[in-house]
């Protein structure tokens, strides 16, 4: 089985300090493997321990929302790694 996190369209762009906070709060959460934002602080990767994004994604939006004012996260596509 192939591994798999999901990528997420940010609805605005956060500042380097509201980034810092949200992937500082988001690796702290259990069963999160990897989170990254990219480049262009538009899209989130969230990888999890097995399968657990039903679990996470809600802390996660909480936090992209709370810590960013208002930034809301939809999932855009599934990322496969060979």
């Amino acid at each position: 089985m192939k591994k798999m996190s999901r990528l997420y369209r940010l609805s605005k762009k956060m500042t380097d300090a509201e980034e810092k906070e949200v992937l500082r709060e988001i690796r702290a959460i259990k069963n999160i493997n990897k989170v990254e934002i990219t480049e262009g602080k538009t899209y989130i990767m969230v990888k999890t321990l097995e399968n657990e994004y039903e679990r996470v994604m809600p802390k996660v939006e909480n936090i992209c929302r709370r810590v960013a004012r208002g930034c809301e996260v939809s999932f855009t596509q599934f990322v496969y790694e060979d």
